[in-house]
């Protein structure tokens, strides 16, 4: 495809559109570390003064045509998601609980670029408020156990859940399965809601 826009015609599909992109809609590649991402310098360029300088500098421009950031690529890809979707990253750790150190990492990351709005909500920790946690405690019987059942349903080995045993001194064969379940609060990390 050319240099031009597509609009969508009448009956559905694109096709071009006549006229060059705006600067605003130019295609920008960017190399984060060893990854280039490719979007529009508006994107980049709406919350972030510091993307908008290095990209109207042209002095920074590669000779391959990117503009180069020295950081994690992993990382930058949060950054990107909030700068094209308004939505803020929530992520949990293999235990449950929010995964602090990349929270910290985003967010000095952001203030480096200038997003004052995605390092503010780190700072203030409302990724706190983006997720709902619920635990249930069910009887479920061992399936180690060898004899008679008071439980309608058997422990499968597929299921992902935590264990605690009831009873140390019983032989039933109990123990008591700890379901968690998270929700995401969608008016919590997107953008325009938060």
């Amino acid at each position: 495809m050319s240099q031009s826009l597509s609009t969508r015609t009448q009956m559905g599909r694109w096709k071009p559109a006549s006229g060059k992109r705006s600067q605003n809609q130019e295609i920008i590649h960017l190399r984060v570390g060893e990854t280039v991402f490719i979007t529009t310098r508006y994107t980049l360029c709406k919350e972030s003064s510091y993307l908008q300088s290095l990209l109207s500098d042209r002095k920074q421009q590669l000779t391959d045509g990117t503009y180069f950031v020295d950081a994690d690529p992993k990382l930058f890809a949060y950054i990107l998601r909030y700068l094209r979707h308004g939505i803020y990253p929530v992520l949990l750790s293999g235990r449950g609980g929010h995964d602090l150190t990349t929270y910290v990492t985003i967010e000095r990351f952001a203030a480096d670029l200038q997003i004052e709005g995605l390092a503010k909500w780190l700072h203030d920790k409302h990724y706190e408020s983006a997720i709902e946690c619920s635990v249930s405690f069910d009887a479920v019987m061992n399936p180690n156990y060898v004899g008679p059942t008071i439980l309608s349903r058997p422990y499968l080995p597929t299921d992902d859940v935590d264990f605690l045993v009831a009873s140390t001194s019983s032989n039933n064969g109990r123990v008591w399965e700890v379901k968690k379940r998270f929700t995401v609060r969608p008016e919590a990390i997107l953008r325009d809601h938060a």
